[in-house]
C-alpha cells in the first residue's frame, strides 16, 4: 500500500521481496540491473495492481482454430467464457485464455485444451506466442499460435509444427506478440 501510494520508495530489498510474491524476477518489475543495484531508487514508485483488485477469473477471448495458414480471429469484444484464475496468473490482471480446436497446432496443443496468454510476460526465442498481424488499417487482424524462433528489426521468424515450416512475418504488420504460458507456469510451479 505504501509503495502503491508513493509513500515509500522501491528499494532493491523490496523489489526482491515483491518478486517472490509475484513469482517473477526483481528485474521484471520494470527496472534495469543498474537501477536495482542503487538504493533507494530514484525512479517514481511502481504502481502495482493490488491482488484483491484482480478478478478471480480469466476471460476466454475466443477459440484458437487454424484456418488459412493457421490464422484465426482473436475476440477483442466480450469474452466467450470465464475460467477460474490459476496461481501462475494470479498477479497478471491482463491474462486471458483461448480454447484450442482442431489439429492445426498438434503436437504442441490439442483440441479441447485451454491455453493461457500473459501479455506482461517477456517473450523469448523458443516461447510459444500469440501473434496478431494486420496488413492495413482496414484488415481484420489475424492471429496465430506459433513458436518464436527469433525477432529482428524487420521481421518475426516463427516456426509451426503442422505442417513443419518457418514463417517470416514482417515486423511492421505485428500488432500483438504475447507469450503463451507453459502448463507449469499457469499452475505457479
Amino acid at each position: 500500500s505504501l509503495l502503491e501510494n508513493g509513500k515509500r520508495k522501491l528499494t532493491k530489498e523490496w523489489a526482491e521481496r515483491l518478486a517472490v510474491q509475484l513469482k517473477c524476477a526483481a528485474a521484471d518489475l520494470m527496472f534495469s540491473e543498474e537501477e536495482l543495484s542503487a538504493q533507494p531508487l530514484t525512479q517514481p514508485p511502481v504502481i502495482l495492481t493490488a491482488l484483491d483488485e484482480i478478478p478471480p477469473v480469466v476471460p476466454v477471448m475466443g477459440t484458437a482454430r487454424g484456418g488459412v495458414n493457421g490464422a484465426f480471429e482473436l475476440n477483442h469484444g466480450d469474452p466467450i467464457a470465464f475460467i477460474k484464475r490459476r496461481p501462475g496468473v494470479a498477479g497478471s490482471p491482463k491474462a486471458y485464455a483461448l480454447y484450442v480446436e482442431g489439429d492445426s497446432m498438434e503436437p504442441r496443443y490439442f483440441a479441447g485444451e485451454t491455453i493461457h496468454i500473459a501479455p506482461s510476460r517477456k517473450v523469448r526465442p523458443g516461447d510459444f506466442v500469440l501473434i496478431e498481424q494486420k496488413f492495413d488499417e482496414h484488415d481484420i487482424p489475424q492471429a496465430f499460435i506459433k513458436r518464436l524462433v527469433r525477432r529482428t528489426a524487420t521481421k518475426v521468424i516463427v516456426e509451426q509444427y503442422n505442417p513443419p515450416k518457418n514463417i517470416d512475418i514482417p515486423e511492421s504488420t505485428v500488432i500483438t506478440l504475447h507469450r503463451v504460458l507453459l502448463s507449469n507456469e499457469v499452475d505457479g510451479v
